[in-house]
């Protein structure tokens, strides 16, 4: 299984890696989202982690883009964001994703 990570902090996306390796799963791990999506489209993974808050393209519009083409549609998309609020949530849902934490 591979999973790419789109996440700004790459402290933390190394910690994910490396919690995801000890169940042999590949994570690849993309700061810039432009690139990650670029990626996802011409190699789609199994999985994409998500997180939201990017300033030149932000998870929303990841979601968006993702979903609404049909070679990355059928990937389930995973939130995993500071963002809280119910509103924010939601909009994650409607816009496609499969799970938030």
């Amino acid at each position: 299984m591979t999973i790419i990570h789109i996440e700004g902090d790459c402290f933390f996306a190394e910690g994910v890696r490396q919690v995801f390796a000890l169940h042999e799963t590949e994570v690849v791990h993309m700061s810039n989202p432009q690139t990650a999506v670029t990626a996802i489209i011409d190699s789609p993974p199994d999985v994409v982690l998500l997180d939201l808050r990017f300033t030149a393209l932000n998870g929303f519009e990841i979601l968006a883009l993702l979903k609404a083409d049909q070679r990355t549609c059928h990937i389930p998309l995973m939130i995993w964001s500071q963002l809280a609020s119910r509103e924010d949530i939601q909009r994650c849902f409607d816009l496609g994703a499969c799970e938030y934490f």
